[in-house]
């Protein structure tokens, strides 16, 4: 069972995913999952720290979703920062 942060990191992160989700081939798929709750389970840890910073969280989320092929890279930066402000304002109110 992952801590609230982690459930909610989740949820953020499938957000939106849908459609390039479905259109990768099986292996991408399995290992575009695979990573995603990996992710999950790194921010969770990072969220325990004092202080966390966003660029870490970015960084993360970055890794994880340049698993998508042929995806535009600033739409990668600017997915994974939307993301990663949506995980530190879940942070800010736990």
């Amino acid at each position: 069972e992952l801590p609230i942060i982690g459930r909610g990191s989740h949820t953020i992160l499938s957000e939106g995913m849908d459609n390039l989700f479905l259109s990768m081939d099986v292996t991408t798929q399995a290992q575009f999952k695979a990573k995603g709750e990996e992710t999950v389970q790194e921010i969770a840890t990072l969220m325990q720290q004092t202080k966390v910073k966003v660029r870490q969280v970015v960084d993360l989320l970055l890794i994880w979703l340049r698993i998508i092929p042929q995806v535009n890279k600033h739409y990668l930066e600017k997915e994974a920062k939307i993301k990663a402000e949506k995980i530190m304002g879940l942070y800010k109110n736990k």
